[in-house]
Parts: structure tokens; C-alpha cells; sequence
């Protein structure tokens, strides 16, 4: 029995390893093509669901670009945020004895410096998120050229 209980144990961590990663590719595609509902919804005044049905047009045939650009905008923020947390251990702690002597006080202000790292670097992510946005209906829409004709009205009166 204990045998059966292995085989069965690895089986069902086999098992849970495909979900995660199935999980993992599901949630990172459809990040990717909710992306700019916020940015929609803000800027055409556009209900929940119609900025989601909006994001999901303007996303198509963009996927690996959109999806390359918000892995290095993660690489940036994990980047800034890790060394914002080691520059406040290091300035925390006076020696490495007392790192190793308070790991709970390190581990806290880890985390809160962590906490505040995000608060400063999510302006930039959404700024991301907007700046692909006006990009997608450009390279879609032609809205750079609607703009461009906006402004040449608005000049000639």
C-alpha cells in the first residue's frame, strides 16, 4: 500500500504541475489581452465589459509584442523594487550579525519596503499600459492621424 500511496502521490503532483502551468499560460494570455481595458474604459468612456471587448480587438495580432513589453516593464519593476528592499536592509542593519539576529525585523522590512517600491513603480506600469494603448489604436485606428487633422482644424479657426 505505501507503494500504491507513492505512485499515486506522484501522480497527482504530476498532475497539479500541468494545472499550474496550464494556469500559469492561461492567466499571462488573457493579462496580456485585458491589458488595455483600463486605459479604454477611461479614455473612450466605455462600460466594463465593452472595454474588455474593445482590449481583446485591439490586442489581436499584437500578442508577442504586447507580451515582450510587459515582461520587461516586470523585469524593471522587480529590478527597482529589489534594490529599493537592499538598500534598506543595508542601511537597516549596521552588521551582518544583526541580519542574522533579527531575521523577523528584516523579513517585515522587506516587505514593507517591497510594499512601498510598488506603490511608487504602479503609476509607471499603468503609464505603460496607457502608452500601449494610444499605440495600438494608432498602428490600428490611424488615430495619430486623426489627431494630427484634430489639431490642424483647431489651428486654422
Amino acid at each position: 500500500t505505501d507503494r500504491e500511496f507513492l505512485q499515486d502521490l506522484g501522480v497527482s503532483l504530476v498532475g497539479l504541475l500541468i494545472l499550474m502551468v496550464i494556469s500559469a499560460l492561461v492567466s499571462s494570455y488573457l493579462s496580456i489581452k485585458f491589458s488595455v481595458a483600463s486605459p479604454a474604459m477611461v479614455l473612450e468612456n466605455l462600460g466594463v465589459f465593452a472595454a474588455i471587448g474593445r482590449s481583446w480587438s485591439l490586442t489581436r495580432g499584437n500578442f508577442w509584442r504586447l507580451f515582450g513589453i510587459n515582461i520587461l516593464t516586470a523585469i524593471i519593476f522587480v529590478g527597482i523594487a529589489d534594490a529599493l528592499g537592499a538598500i534598506f536592509i543595508v542601511v537597516g542593519s549596521s552588521s551582518p550579525e544583526d541580519v542574522i539576529a533579527s531575521l523577523n525585523t528584516t523579513y517585515i522590512l522587506i516587505m514593507v519596503m517591497s510594499t512601498i517600491a510598488q506603490l511608487l513603480i504602479l503609476p509607471f506600469t499603468s503609464s505603460v499600459n496607457a502608452l500601449l494603448y494610444i499605440d495600438l489604436r494608432m498602428r490600428k485606428e490611424g488615430l495619430d492621424v486623426e489627431l494630427r487633422n484634430a489639431v490642424a482644424e483647431q489651428q486654422a479657426q
